[in-house]
């Protein structure tokens, strides 16, 4: 049994944090585990070099992708390479949670589950997102846009792979998929939902950085932007992006939400 763990990478602080919860000891036996890690390019600036390294000794393949503000249209030709096995959707901010792999390894080698492709379960919350739900529920109802987060379900490569359903763009673009996903009348029958709370929501906090000004720079030059410093001890750095024309702008402005738009 394999498990894909899907990781989109804006927070590259929290990366070994994640190693150390993702390869945690198991009593099982026969369990892979293969981490895939999608740098973010459009929104980070560079990659830590020196931190590579640290995940040499496990099963890790490194992505770098600008296609879109979240990533998720690269994800269709990277798990289409995938050997065949489960897949999960593991944020940068987030862990798994300590009975994941044991409650999921025990339903998926039950007979009766033996031609599932989907299994859903419940999601921690604690009203940190638009719902103020404290616990969004695995539920059949519940999958479609804005009811379902994509950290809820563990899907086989086979629904990737054997059916004719790709991610999208846009803010929305992962409970599209799923819905798309559910209301498909083949792969329907082979959801399976768990009423356990298998995923966390948010969990690690942002690390805390100086709010400095952030300035999308739309043009073919890189000119270095500084704020005016007038004393010493002032910090005059600003946060910038810089894209060379305004396609796609909706999307820079939702990802990266600047404060200052220059245009050259």
């Amino acid at each position: 049994m394999k498990f894909h763990i899907v990781t989109r990478c804006t927070r590259q602080h929290n990366l070994k944090k994640l190693k150390a919860n993702i390869f945690q000891s198991l009593s099982e036996k026969g369990i892979e585990r293969e981490w895939h890690i999608v740098f973010d390019t459009k929104i980070l600036k560079d990659v830590d070099a020196e931190l590579l390294p640290h995940f040499s000794d496990i099963h890790t393949n490194f992505y770098f992708n600008s296609s879109d503000g979240w990533g998720l249209t690269h994800l269709n030709e990277i798990i289409e390479g995938f050997d065949p096995g489960w897949v999960y959707h593991l944020d940068d901010d987030n862990l798994l949670t300590d009975n994941f792999y044991s409650t999921l390894i025990k339903e998926i080698r039950k007979p009766k589950n033996s031609e599932a492709l989907v299994f859903v379960f419940d999601q921690q919350v604690d009203g940190k997102d638009f719902t103020g739900l404290d616990v969004r529920e695995a539920k059949p109802e519940n999958m479609k846009v804005r009811h379902v987060d994509l950290a809820q379900w563990l899907v086989h490569t086979k629904v990737h792979n054997s059916f004719n359903l790709k991610y999208g763009t846009g803010y929305t673009a992962d409970g599209e998929f799923i819905e798309a996903t559910y209301n498909n009348e083949l792969i329907q029958p082979h959801f399976r939902f768990i009423s356990k709370i298998l995923s966390n929501y948010n969990f690690l906090e942002k690390k805390a950085q100086p709010r400095v000004p952030k300035v999308l720079y739309i043009g073919n030059d890189k000119p270095e932007l500084k704020s005016k410093k007038w004393l010493d001890y002032e910090d005059d750095s600003l946060d910038v992006k810089y894209v060379k024309d305004d396609s796609g702008i909706e999307e820079h402005l939702a990802s990266f939400k600047p404060d200052i738009i220059l245009s050259s």
